[in-house]
């Protein structure tokens, strides 16, 4: 089946493709890039795509075509990439005076202050694995994300967790958290009994 993503020579920027076909795409691109052919190919048939684009030695023809057709580059999805997430913004516009206690959370690798509760950590590290892999607003050239700040609750607590720098690595068979820092913000999730 032919995949038609060019109109009259118009690209366009709104196309809805398979996975097997955004694949295949994806692949081509990539090998002309590979050649040193992707800018020569978008000269020729998507050229509306380079008038105002200031082009440097690191200039990513490959990334920028795919991304205009709206689907990710071999370089987006194949290779892994250190992502850096900042909740900076998001720590503004919580609402936090119901929360009892706050925490400032550091954790690189296997050294870490402890959490309040046993499993924090683990969901704390699948909720940030889970934002960073189901986004497309990530700033693949710095590398970071700015994100909401993660909402939680286990039968001990509720809490908010807000990065100030946290680094995943999102690979293609490996996504890990790296490095968790931030302000965790808590409050039990059961009322003392009185007697």
């Amino acid at each position: 089946r032919k995949t038609e993503i060019l109109n009259n020579g118009e690209l366009k920027t709104e196309v809805s493709l398979p996975a097997a076909d955004r694949k295949r795409v994806s692949n081509i691109v990539d090998y002309l890039d590979d050649r040193g052919d992707m800018k020569d190919f978008m000269l020729a048939y998507t050229p509306q795509l380079l008038e105002n684009v200031e082009e440097d030695d690191d200039m990513n023809f490959e990334r920028l075509f795919t991304r205009s057709i709206n689907i990710k580059s071999k370089l987006d999805t194949n290779e892994p990439d250190w992502i850096t997430i900042k909740s900076v913004n998001a720590l503004k516009s919580q609402d936090l005076a119901s929360y009892e206690s706050v925490w400032y959370i550091s954790k690189f690798d296997d050294e870490f202050n402890s959490y309040p509760s046993k499993d924090m950590e683990s969901q704390i590290e699948r909720s940030l694995i889970e934002m960073v892999v189901r986004t497309d607003e990530i700033n693949v050239h710095d590398q970071w994300y700015t994100a909401d700040c993660l909402t939680g609750q286990n039968a001990e607590m509720e809490f908010i967790f807000c990065c100030t720098d946290c680094q995943l690595f999102i690979g293609e068979t490996e996504k890990r958290v790296d490095r968790i820092e931030g302000m965790l913000f808590f409050r039990s999730t059961f009322s003392d009994l009185e007697n």
